[in-house]
């Protein structure tokens, strides 16, 4: 059987549970996991940049401050901002239906 050396690391619904400092430590670790152009994929009810639309995503976000000790909501480029410092390039955000967003990047080949 081949090995699939693109391999893949999820975090669904996952980092909103953590303050910044901590979201930033786990996309390390998973850039230190995942062998040269795999990929990481994170989706979550990410808040918009001016923090006015998105109903849903904003109560999440509220909910998370209230239940965690530094949880709460991120923007798709604030995501994005910490998969480049974790060493991710080619990084991307879509929305995932209504609610949801996908934001992706890739590990370099040559790393």
């Amino acid at each position: 059987m081949r090995e699939n050396p693109h391999v893949r690391a999820l975090f669904s619904a996952i980092l909103h549970d953590w303050d910044d400092e901590q979201r930033a430590a786990l996309l390390r670790q998973a850039f230190g996991a995942l062998r040269p152009g795999g990929t990481v994929l994170v989706t979550n009810h990410m808040i918009d940049p001016d923090r006015r639309g998105k109903a849903s995503s904003l109560l999440v976000s509220l909910n998370m401050m209230l239940i965690t000790p530094g949880g709460g909501g991120y923007t798709t480029e604030q995501c994005r901002s910490w998969l480049a410092a974790a060493g991710f390039v080619d990084t991307g955000a879509q929305p995932l239906g209504e609610f949801e967003s996908l934001v992706t990047g890739r590990k370099p080949d040559d790393r």
